[in-house]
Formats: structure tokens, sequence, C-alpha cells
């Protein structure tokens, strides 16, 4: 199931993998779980565990797609699954009106 996500482009987001069987039961995977920029702005980072990964936001407002994976033949082989995340990205909101004083001056 693709997962959507909005932030906007100062930030970045961590995303974990939970791996499960078809009758949902948690599952293992051989190795990292890896993501790839499909369209849009941003990169990955990788993550604190072999199931996460962090996704960071482009220098603008826009969407990117990301596509995640990992291998799911514990043996010599591989057999990939995937999914998807996309990132909506918005513009930050002002949250200081960052005031500054000017030099005081005879009425």
């Amino acid at each position: 199931m693709p997962l959507d996500i909005n932030l906007n482009f100062e930030q970045k987001v961590r995303v974990t993998a939970t791996p499960t069987t078809l009758g949902g039961n948690p599952a293992p995977i051989d190795g990292a779980v890896s993501a790839e920029l499909l369209t849009g702005e941003g990169s990955v980072e990788a993550g604190a565990t072999p199931n996460e990964i962090v996704l960071v936001t482009g220098a603008g407002a826009g969407e990117a797609l990301f596509l995640v994976k990992a291998d799911a033949d514990l043996g010599d082989g591989v057999i990939e699954i995937s999914d998807t995340v996309r990132l909506v990205v918005g513009t930050p909101l002002a949250l200081n009106l960052g005031l500054a004083a000017g030099e005081p001056e005879p009425k």
C-alpha cells in the first residue's frame, strides 16, 4: 500500500518497514531496506536500523516519489518486494517575526 506523507522542504522523515506475510504475520527480510528517488526532488539517507530509511525533501515545494524495496529471499537468491512513498512537500510557515529595532532618534 503506498504511503503518503505531508511535510515541508525544511524537513525529513524516517520510514520504517515492518514486513509481513500474506496472512499478516511478521516476516524477515534479507539485508537492509533500500530506496531510490523516482520523480521529483529529494534524497535518501540510511536509517538507524536495517529496516529504516530517511527520506529528505528537496529544496522546494512539490511532490517526490520514492521506491522502497527489500529482498524477501533469505537465501542466495533475490525476491524483491517493494512499495512507494509519496512526499507531498509544502512551503514552511513563518513562525517568527524576526523583529529588530533601529537606532534611537530624536522626537
